[in-house]
């Protein structure tokens, strides 16, 4: 009864093992997707703060404030900026366990990768204090604590020139941070690529198959790679003109000039459109120093998005392999049905002169000559891929066959390791 119990306690063992690192994986997947929520969720009640105490009596030199509502909507945006660096904590404590754990499921699913006992050590030792504040956390808790504070009301002045003349722009901190808040949109993008089916366990073995780090900028590759036109648009245009047109807003509104109206959302993100097109109207041009360098990054966010676009666009017009194959029919069929015609013509035209016979002629023998060209050249096409098809499958074969060996290979080290462990721990007790 006992050997028949052990193979099966281990087994159980083995599965709890690799269902622990899916518990842990999707723990710190929601705890990540928790805080960039929290924290993205802020700019909404940051946004109401700003409208309520924008005055219509503001200037350019002077820093007025409606002081008509209450500054509660502060304090919302502070408990969620909180609660986004809060929920880092457990996220970064259950990112490194699960990173820990995967080396404890290499019985069941022995890694891709050759690795060797020491290596499998330095997997399972215990996180520093430079992996605990490793990857975006920095980047996150700095971000997360920029907020309007409740109890801010400091201004700056930007010295500069409007229409020759010298102008001290007065802006509020409050206003400043509000508007890097919008960067915090980048997290919560960030963290929606967590997700997926290039963020699982599965793509994850490949990915260390190949040596590539699975993040969310990889995550994103891969889906632009399939959808460009779709992500393009969702996760390029639309979060640019928002965050760029909002943020000129915030910089161009106290300036209240007569023709360039700011004070309307959709005009800021009309000028950043056509600033991101190239194409210029003048319609609405901005006149102070922290605008026009908002202005000039989002030309720069232009630039990438038309690039994109150019290859999405030609990804998207290049015909697949079956599209090829019925064009090259439908071809084929158009070149021997003229053919065809013309040597029906011929046939039937019995009876006219010998010089009509005689171009007919001319045109039949040009039809077959362009049906056996373009005949020829589908059929080298189709050898050709043909072949490389055939080359595929090869390779796709050999590389199944090294898989395999490379699996027996890993047992059999993995086996050599457990046994210089159990004669090191043998050595210690004598």
């Amino acid at each position: 009864m006992g050997d028949t119990r052990t193979p099966l306690l281990e087994k159980n063992l083995v599965v709890s093992e690799l269902d622990e690192l899916n518990r842990l994986f999707n723990k710190w997947r929601f705890f990540r997707m928790l805080s960039a929520l929290c924290g993205g969720s802020a700019i909404i009640p940051a946004a109401t703060d700003y409208e309520l105490h924008f005055s219509e009596q503001r200037t350019a030199e002077n820093c007025l404030t409606d002081d008509s509502s209450t500054y509660a909507a502060r304090d919302i945006v502070m408990a969620l900026s909180l609660l986004g660096i809060a929920f880092l904590i457990p996220y970064r404590y259950y990112f490194l366990k699960w990173k820990r754990h995967i080396p404890r499921t290499f019985r069941e699913l022995p890694s891709l990768n050759k690795l060797t006992i020491m290596q499998v050590f330095e997997m399972r030792k215990k996180a520093s204090m430079g992996e605990w504040l490793g990857d975006d956390m920095i980047p996150a808790i700095v971000l997360y604590c920029i907020f309007p504070y409740p109890w801010l009301s400091a201004t700056y002045t930007v010295p500069q020139q409007i229409s020759y003349q010298e102008v001290e722009v007065c802006y509020f901190f409050a206003e400043l941070f509000y508007a890097i808040m919008y960067f915090r949109i980048v997290f919560l993008i960030l963290s929606l690529f967590n997700y997926g089916k290039f963020q699982n366990q599965a793509a994850m073995r490949y990915c260390a198959k190949f040596n590539v780090k699975p993040s969310p900028t990889f995550s994103m590759k891969c889906y632009i790679n399939q959808r460009p036109l779709t992500m393009l648009a969702l996760f390029f245009i639309v979060p640019g003109v928002v965050i760029f047109g909002l943020i000129t807003r915030i910089f161009e509104r106290p300036m209240m000039l007569p023709n360039m109206d700011f004070d309307y959302a959709g005009n800021a993100m009309w000028g950043i459109i056509i600033t991101m097109t190239t194409v210029g109207y003048g319609d609405t041009v901005p006149t102070t120093i922290s605008g026009r360098v908002v202005v000039v990054l989002s030309a720069f966010w232009g630039g990438i998005i038309l690039s994109l676009t150019s290859v999405a666009m030609g990804s998207f017009l290049l015909l697949k392999s079956n599209e090829k194959k019925a064009l090259d029919g439908i071809l084929l069929s158009k070149v021997a049905s003229k053919a065809i015609s013309t040597a029906m013509k011929y046939y039937n035209s019995k009876e006219v002169g010998l010089l009509k016979r005689h171009d007919q002629w001319k045109e039949i023998k040009t039809a077959l000559r362009d049906f056996n060209d373009y005949k020829e050249e589908n059929a080298m096409t189709n050898t050709i891929d043909y072949k490389v098809s055939g080359l595929s499958h090869r390779i796709n074969t050999v590389e199944a066959q090294v898989e395999d060996i490379t699996q027996i290979l890993q047992t059999v080290h993995d086996k050599l390791d457990n046994l210089m462990i159990k004669g090191q721990d043998k050595s210690d007790n004598n």
